[in-house]
């Protein structure tokens, strides 16, 4: 319910053959200079999302979260 990250939206999500790493892919209707502009709180949130994340995996690791502009 962040207000600052409306308007960003996640198109994909790349998860490494090893399980290790997840790249997520975001899109914005402003371009990457709003999504450089929203990576701060993207990466702020980071901790969040990686707990919720263990909390729906049935695996013993979660992924490391990685964050990128996906200009498809």
């Amino acid at each position: 319910d962040e207000p600052r990250l409306h308007g960003i939206y996640i198109n994909r999500v790349k998860l490494a053959a090893n399980r290790s790493m997840c790249t997520v892919f975001f899109y914005t209707p402003g371009g990457i200079a709003d999504y450089e502009a929203k990576r701060p709180l993207l990466v702020m949130y980071k901790p969040t999302l990686r707990t919720a994340l263990s909390k729906t995996l049935h695996g013993r690791y979660t992924p490391d979260l990685m964050f990128d502009f996906d200009a498809q």
